[in-house]
């Protein structure tokens, strides 16, 4: 008896998967936005200094010469 190839029936349910969870995410990420995106603007309106040093505020300034 023939040893059977089951990739491609797992196909189906990985992608059906991925999907979900695809989906999720991208939920989850739009929910994220909707909230910071106010926040932002606000902090951003009020802020003495340019984009740049708002960035860095609120990331931390990165250093690349640092060894």
């Amino acid at each position: 008896m023939r040893e059977k190839d089951f990739v491609l029936s797992l196909m189906v349910p990985g992608g059906w998967l991925a999907g979900i969870l695809g989906l999720v995410a991208g939920v989850i990420g739009f929910v994220v936005y909707t909230v910071a995106s106010p926040v932002l603007f606000f902090v951003a309106l009020f802020y003495p200094g340019g984009p740049e040093d708002l960035f860095n505020a609120l990331i931390g300034e990165v250093d690349g010469d640092q060894q």
